[in-house]
């Protein structure tokens, strides 16, 4: 009687647990996205102290798992292609900066730090195709914002004046 009473008592209604599910599912995009700012966080934490290979598998693998729209993954994989970036692999930083600039071909701080890695493996031309398409979106910003500024001085030295 004790068993039969206690198989009863732990009985769960479905509604209920499609409700706990639900609840559940809720929970997912948060947690995501908790993950993916904890990995920028910690990426940019090694990138300071001048190991910017040390973040770059866990931030790789949370953006592997995330299942968030390319623009909520736009700054992340910008976190990620500045670590390649400053570990000396500029390919593989324009390579990263691609995958959202192939769904979002404007997102002004990828096309930025695709054209500082062109520019850093050599490639003028894709370099300047990056920074163009980062000076149109931006030509509307504050003259002193920073990475307006930085884009200037990487215009002009991929272009100098006679």
């Amino acid at each position: 009687e004790a068993r039969a009473a206690l198989g009863q008592a732990i009985t769960i209604a479905p509604e209920q647990i499609r409700a706990d599910l639900e609840a559940i599912a809720k929970l997912e995009r948060p947690r995501q996205m908790l993950d993916l700012h904890e990995a920028m966080t910690l990426s940019r934490f090694d990138r300071a102290d001048g190991t910017p290979t040390e973040g770059i598998p866990r931030l790789e693998a949370s953006l592997a798992a995330a299942s968030l729209s390319p623009h909520e993954l736009a700054y992340p994989t910008y976190e990620l292609a500045m670590a390649y970036l400053d570990a000396g692999q500029p390919e593989t930083a324009a390579a990263v900066a691609q995958r959202i600039l192939d769904v979002i071909p404007t997102a002004p701080e990828l096309n930025f730090v695709a054209a500082r890695a062109w520019a850093k493996a050599g490639n003028r031309d894709l370099a300047l195709e990056h920074l163009q398409t980062y000076l149109d979106v931006m030509r509307n910003a504050d003259a002193d914002h920073e990475q307006v500024q930085e884009a200037t001085v990487l215009l002009q030295r991929l272009v100098p004046r006679s």
